[in-house]
């Protein structure tokens, strides 16, 4: 994903990404269940993180070829009983 957001960096608003991957939560948004990561294990393991379905759908882009990623959120949601996202990867 870093790749991605190096190759993108011109079109990408940087304090909207960094917004977004945290939900909202820093600017007072609080829109976290629509976008943002959740980690749900320790940081170094992908399998913890989870990407929310609103960032996906906004930042799609950037997680061409992150297939790990994708899997990870979809553990999670499968555990929830959630649909699994799809993303062009």
């Amino acid at each position: 994903m870093r790749d991605n957001c190096i190759r993108f960096a011109s079109i990408i608003d940087e304090d909207d990404l960094c917004s977004d991957f945290i939900g909202g939560l820093y600017d007072g948004r609080a829109d976290s269940d629509t976008k943002g990561w959740i980690v749900w294990n320790t940081p170094w393991d992908i399998s913890g993180w989870e990407v929310t379905e609103g960032f996906a759908k906004k930042w799609g882009y950037l997680l061409k070829g992150c297939q790990d990623i994708i899997e990870a959120s979809n553990r999670w949601r499968a555990i929830r009983g959630e649909d699994a996202l799809v993303v062009e990867v």
